[in-house]
């Protein structure tokens, strides 16, 4: 979290602000949203290829639960790593990176944190 700059989503911002409220029409197909910030893109598709994608050929249904839980233990210290990050960094951060660090906890806690919820 400390080498990520939040002002370089500056340029997508108006649009992530504006599409929050959009449901997610498939699925199967990651919200676009977190293209713009990066972080969220890569954890997402950590997940989707060992949660979902290696296991969707085979899938025991005794390990369901297992995978419910460590979701939601994962989704649980990323939560806990954001506010610890941003109790550390507030009064270091400039107007636009406060701007951008909300928006990159709206699409997490909206748009992710939902997308993973409806796959699970």
């Amino acid at each position: 979290m400390h080498s990520y700059t939040f002002e370089q989503n500056q340029s997508l911002s108006s649009s992530t602000n504006n599409s929050t409220s959009a449901v997610i029409v498939n699925s199967f197909i990651s919200p676009v949203m977190l293209v713009s910030y990066t972080l969220l893109a890569f954890y997402c598709n950590a997940v989707l290829n060992t949660a979902f994608n290696d296991l969707r050929l085979c899938y025991p249904l005794s390990i369901v639960k297992i995978r419910e839980v460590s979701l939601m233990s994962s989704l649980y210290k990323i939560s806990k790593i954001l506010f610890v990050y941003y109790n550390f960094e507030k009064v270091t951060l400039t107007k636009l990176e406060t701007e951008q660090f909300l928006n990159f906890l709206n699409i997490y806690a909206t748009i992710l944190i939902l997308y993973m919820k409806k796959n699970y």
